[in-house]
């Protein structure tokens, strides 16, 4: 079910991105799959490193920060879902 629902994500991003630039469809996807892929290298990096300081409690805690930093950005942003 996770990685249904991740691929899901992908297929709704990237048809965001294609319809938001019609005429840069491969240099946008590509540069979303480049931050996708940088995004999950700093978060597979960071919960490493929090887990092995401070255990389930750390990394717990990191994922709670990262998810808070999300809801700010998206509060000041204005933007509506």
């Amino acid at each position: 079910m996770l990685d249904f629902a991740v691929q899901a994500v992908h297929v709704s991003n990237q048809h965001l991105l294609v319809t938001a630039y019609p005429c840069r469809t491969s240099s946008v996807i590509g540069g979303y799959m480049i931050f996708y892929s940088l995004g999950s290298a700093l978060g597979a990096t960071a919960t490493t490193t929090a887990f092995s300081l401070a255990g389930w409690t750390g990394s717990s805690a990191l994922g709670g920060a990262f998810a808070l930093c999300a809801l700010l950005v998206w509060a000041v942003s204005g933007r509506t879902a």
